[in-house]
């Protein structure tokens, strides 16, 4: 189908009622696996990446594998940049073709944390994209 935007991503979501897994990956291998998962169900499907998947793989390889990949795919595919671990990583993300990206201030006061998430949200929505935003933190450390 296409690496699909989040309006049309969460219509045919809703239209069609399904849930939605998102998946963490890495790598070529398992982004290719999840999405010829979601092809032999039928579903759409959101690939998730992080800072350390961009570690491991590199930001603009990795984001390019799983773009090529989607676009081939029959179902929708949404690409989310999850957990960032710097704020520049969000906007490389919504630069390289993320429609969902992540903001993660769950480590600061209350205040800073929803204005960060809001100037975020600002951004990301002019580029078409959504924006989701951690408050507080639960199990495990900040970033993670």
């Amino acid at each position: 189908m296409f690496v699909t935007k989040p309006r049309i991503f969460l219509a045919y979501i809703f239209e069609n009622r399904f849930a939605v897994p998102s998946f963490n990956v890495s790598n070529l291998e398992m982004a290719r696996a999840v999405i010829e998962a979601a092809e032999l169900e039928d579903a759409p499907v959101m690939v998730q990446t992080d800072f350390l998947n961009f570690s491991y793989g590199g930001m603009d390889e990795l984001s390019a594998l799983i773009r090529t990949l989607a676009e081939k795919a029959p179902v929708p595919v949404l690409m989310h940049q999850d957990h960032p671990g710097k704020d520049s990583n969000i906007f490389r993300s919504l630069r390289r073709g993320y429609y969902s990206v992540m903001y993660d201030g769950g480590h600061l006061p209350l205040a800073q944390n929803i204005a960060g998430a809001t100037r975020f949200a600002e951004m990301a929505h002019e580029s078409g994209a959504i924006l989701e935003s951690e408050i507080g933190l639960f199990g495990g450390s900040p970033g993670r």
